[in-house]
């Protein structure tokens, strides 16, 4: 087996082709991790604004509610 050139050519492509694919998994689950992540912080950010938001109104409902006048609303 290791006199022949030709069997050693196949295992050196087969070796080659494994890495090969074993790359192409690598970057597809780098990516996929990527993605999930910018996904998080998305909806994270988004969380955040309606929280921001629902404070803010609750904040006027109250003053408006003690009598408070608020120009503008």
């Amino acid at each position: 087996v290791k006199d022949d050139p030709e069997l050693l050519r196949k295992s050196i492509k087969r070796e080659e082709n494994l890495k090969k694919r074993s790359a192409k998994k690598w970057e597809a689950r780098t990516s996929g991790v990527e993605k999930a992540l910018q996904e998080r912080q998305r909806k994270r950010t988004e969380n955040i604004m309606k929280r921001k938001k629902e404070k803010k109104t609750n904040k006027l409902k109250k003053a408006s509610n003690k009598g408070r006048i608020i120009p503008g609303f």
